[in-house]
């Protein structure tokens, strides 16, 4: 990653809150739906956290923007936990 010491680690930081976030509640909902069983709800909020995971790691990993850490730092809102949830939640309310 390019920037200057501070900028990678608030970068690093960002990048480990975002996926973080994501990571924790896939893991919660497996643990939901193997505990409870599985509903058409929770289904589709792992399938919308997943497919979170997968663009973020696109983005992060794949994207040449995503090398330099003020790209990171300038997006940071988009990378929020509550941006990310926010997104995940529409993405199960537009489904149902």
């Amino acid at each position: 990653m390019k920037g200057t010491e501070k900028q990678i680690a608030w970068a690093e930081q960002i990048i480990s809150d975002a996926l973080g976030t994501i990571n924790r509640n896939i893991a919660r909902i497996k643990k939901q739906i193997e505990k409870y069983g599985a509903d058409k709800h929770s289904e589709l909020e792992l399938k919308a956290w997943e497919a979170a995971r997968g663009q973020y790691e696109n983005v992060i990993l794949k994207s040449a923007e995503a090398q330099n850490a003020a790209w990171i730092i300038d997006n940071r809102k988009r990378m929020d936990p509550a941006a990310i949830a926010h997104q995940v939640e529409m993405i199960v309310a537009n489904a149902i």
